[in-house]
């Protein structure tokens, strides 16, 4: 039995599974903070960022290497980032500000958030002005903290515009152009940017549905092409990332362009045919018990593709955290980061909760393992 389809749902759907366990996320302690230290709301904010550009295999920012190490920030039906978008508020501004200052204060220097295309996008040809100025307003804030933001985009895990679902592919394609373009002329000046995910596991394959992996009422993934009539995929992924990729230079030609990837080096979307028309790789990758070389391998496969690979998504979902180590550490010569998961809790909100022992458990394994990774 093929068992791509299940790890795909599996995989996208790991940050509502570990939700409906845990309700938290991992957490990174810089080496001045304990992990059930308190976070100070006044810490000071960084020096002025420097743009993140890629130079080979690596990442530089102000001239010195660069690693990610961060979050992915929503978990469960924990997404402040999706509310304050959908509907921008002073309010939902602050919570989402002080959950970045809290994940700063706690070692990240990066943060994945999602821009879900319904809320983006009013119509064919019509960007929300309301959502666009919440973005400008979190970058501001972005750059005084001191914290990078993977922009990941055109994504529909809620229910999806009735008018958006009306329209033929190619008309999908100009819609996700538009989004691109709107987003990248309000992000282009801004140094908070670290990389545009054009979007989170993508996927071209028959069928009579756009989307799928779906969990917890979400559906994490978005079939770019759905009934391929005899056409390439490969050839279609690859035009599909140029059009996306000229909408965003249209208006910004300094930050990085990506994919969330599943795990996969072949295929459409796999790095063997896409690498060479983005700037970085954003795989995502869950080891399995007792397989650590082999998801190790794997990593190394889309590294020797010659672009910055970032491990996106990753946890011990299917692994004991034996497992989870050796592949970190096996990993580390091949990448420039990892992303955990946050939704704005501390480790300290994490003791007596008898539902985050797990969380527990893996919070302790990545920040232990937190000087290895980063040197």
């Amino acid at each position: 039995m093929d068992s791509t389809p299940l790890r795909r749902a599996a995989r996208a759907g790991f940050a509502v599974a570990i939700g409906l366990t845990v309700s938290s996320a991992l957490e990174v302690v810089p080496a001045t903070a304990s992990p059930g230290a308190s976070v100070n709301a006044e810490s000071p904010p960084a020096r002025v960022l420097p743009v993140v550009e890629r130079r080979g295999r690596g990442l530089l920012a102000g001239g010195r290497r660069f690693r990610v190490w961060g979050f992915n920030y929503g978990v469960g039906d924990r997404y402040p980032i999706l509310a304050y978008f959908h509907r921008p508020t002073k309010r939902r501004l602050h919570r989402v500000v002080a959950d970045m200052r809290e994940a700063r204060a706690l070692g990240a220097n990066t943060l994945r958030i999602y821009l879900e295309l319904g809320t983006f996008m009013n119509g064919p040809g019509a960007p929300d002005r309301h959502a666009l100025d919440a973005l400008a307003d979190l970058l501001a804030r972005a750059e005084r903290l001191g914290v990078y933001l993977d922009i990941t985009g055109d994504l529909v895990w809620r229910a999806a515009p009735a008018w958006y679902d009306a329209l033929p592919e190619h008309a999908r394609w100009a819609v996700q152009a538009c989004f691109w373009r709107a987003v990248a002329r309000v992000a282009a000046h801004s140094p908070a940017v670290l990389v545009y995910e054009l979007t989170s596991e993508p996927v071209i394959e028959e069928s009579d549905l756009w989307y799928g992996g779906e969990f917890g009422g979400y559906t994490f993934q978005q079939r770019i092409v759905r009934h391929i009539r005899g056409r390439s995929p490969s050839a279609l992924a690859r035009r599909w990332i140029r059009l996306l990729r000229h909408s965003i230079h249209a208006y910004d030609h300094r930050h990085l362009i990506g994919l969330g990837m599943l795990p996969e080096p072949a295929g459409p979307f796999g790095a063997a045919n896409v690498a060479d028309l983005l700037d970085v790789l954003l795989v995502h990758e869950y080891p399995e018990e007792g397989k650590a070389n082999e998801a190790i391998a794997l990593v190394h496969r889309f590294s020797a593709e010659g672009k910055p690979v970032i491990v996106g998504e990753t946890a011990p979902l299917w692994a004991t955290p034996d497992t989870w180590r050796v592949f970190l550490c096996g990993s580390r010569p091949s990448v420039d980061g990892y992303l955990a998961f946050y939704d704005g809790r501390t480790p300290s909100q994490l003791a007596g909760d008898p539902g985050a022992a797990l969380l527990a458990d893996m919070l302790g394994q990545f920040l232990s393992l937190r000087s290895t990774l980063t040197s």
